[in-house]
């Protein structure tokens, strides 16, 4: 057999390879920059539902201490304000549920008050654990200050999901008490 007949078949795998790599490189960065735009704008629009009120949002250096003791992380913090005047801060924090990260965005007035509660991520079974994400039971936490958010009752059958809102929202508690003893 002839030496070019086995040199031939990877040489033209390879330059497939190389042009098919090459494309693919230029459609993840032909397609980043909309992609970070969408997300920032998925970003925006949750922080505007969680604080109705405010008229801008600026994202915070995280504190030192970003970890309950339950082992839900704060993500992120906004800053939320109205006429230059911050009124309250979105968290955006996440804990362990029965099926993978239960990702929260809570927001918390200046008061230390609950403002309102979004799932923005989960993995949880359809129709039992993703019931934590219905308006019925998120809305119980309008209001509710550390202690109360931590009072109020799981849905049967969906404890793992129940239990990681509410470390979730224990989380954005704790990045509310580091920012509130700066301020």
């Amino acid at each position: 057999m002839k030496r070019t007949g086995m040199v031939k078949p990877p040489l033209v795998l390879t330059l497939i390879c190389l042009i098919v790599t090459a494309a693919l490189a230029i459609v993840y960065q032909v397609t980043l920059t909309p992609i970070q735009e969408a997300k920032t704008a998925a970003a925006e629009a949750s922080c505007r539902e969680l604080m109705p009120d405010a008229d801008a949002f600026s994202e915070l250096v995280l504190p030192t201490e970003t970890t309950t003791d339950s082992g839900a992380q704060l993500l992120a913090i906004s800053e939320a304000s109205a006429g230059g005047q911050t009124i309250g801060w979105v968290f955006t924090a996440a804990a362990s549920g029965y099926s993978g990260q239960v990702t929260v965005m809570c927001g918390i007035d200046c008061d230390g008050l609950v403002t309102r509660v979004k799932i923005s991520e989960h993995t949880e079974t359809p129709g039992l654990g993703s019931k934590v994400a219905e308006p019925d039971y998120t809305d119980q936490f309008i209001g509710a200050d550390a202690e109360t958010s931590a009072a109020i009752d799981g849905i049967t059958g969906a404890t793992f999901t129940s239990v990681a809102l509410k470390e979730a929202i224990g989380a954005a508690f704790l990045g509310y008490q580091q920012i509130a003893e700066v301020e």
